[in-house]
């Protein structure tokens, strides 16, 4: 049902002083869903976020679904066709009322963040790229926030646990791609541009295969990804215009 529009009946605004399955209902309104097309359906519960105020009724994607431990159905997470809410920001907001490790949840969107790491010997500029073990393809360390952190905190962290180098990000630049995965989730990357003076990665080899340090053109060519290459040439300008490169790349 991801990403299908559904229509929701609001039973719990989100004033409402009532309480649901002993939860208060402060800023998520709740209701149910019907299934107009199979009327002997059950109703399903849905909890809809991007309000604060109460609504009476609503229709909106379905961003996400809810399964608790030891039952098999699902709870709809709804939200406005224009907003995008990730795993952990779904988390955060059904915190009072769905207790966290109490139920397991599969999302529409996704939110990584990575970088773009180079190094310089001697005015050689040289990109790193690391090969995921899973897909076989050449990339950039990314992966998902964790409750508390910032996007630049991310990014570090994920960097450090896959190839276990200690970087610096550069100010002032942010590269963004987004792409749908195969099984429909829509997926958001954003990077950005960090120094190393280590050689050597210590790589996560539950994760990753390889990896290599590569120019410029080498490294565009191992990309297998167009949002890569692009991101890639992002970051290669942005050295070059600002003098950073010692004018060998």
């Amino acid at each position: 049902m991801l990403g299908e529009t559904v229509q929701i009946n609001v039973t719990k605004s989100a004033d409402s002083a009532s309480r649901i399955d002993g939860n208060e209902y402060k800023l998520i309104n709740y209701g149910v869903w019907e299934d107009t097309k199979t009327n002997s359906a059950p109703l399903k519960e849905a909890y809809i976020l991007g309000f604060s105020q109460p609504i009476g009724s609503f229709e909106g994607r379905v961003i996400g679904l809810l399964k608790r431990h030891g039952q098999n159905e699902n709870i709809l997470i709804v939200a406005p066709h224009n907003r995008r809410f990730v795993d952990v920001q779904i988390r955060e907001a059904l915190a009072s009322i769905e207790p966290q490790g109490s139920y397991f949840l599969e999302c529409l969107f996704e939110q990584s963040y990575g970088a773009v790491i180079f190094k310089e010997k001697k005015g050689v500029i040289r990109f790193l790229l690391i090969k995921n073990r899973h897909s076989a393809c050449w990339g950039f360390p990314k992966g998902h926030i964790e409750d508390g952190e910032t996007p630049k905190q991310t990014a570090c962290r994920e960097v450090s646990e896959e190839t276990g180098l200690d970087v610096e990000l550069l100010p002032d630049f942010e590269a963004v791609s987004t792409y749908v995965l195969t099984n429909g989730v829509e997926k958001q990357v954003n990077l950005f541009l960090a120094k190393t003076s280590q050689a050597t990665p210590t790589i996560q080899k539950s994760e990753i295969s390889d990896y290599a340090w590569l120019k410029y053109e080498k490294a565009k060519s191992r990309l297998r990804f167009e949002n890569d290459r692009k991101i890639l040439k992002k970051a290669y300008d942005f050295l070059t215009n600002n003098n950073l490169t010692g004018g060998n790349v």
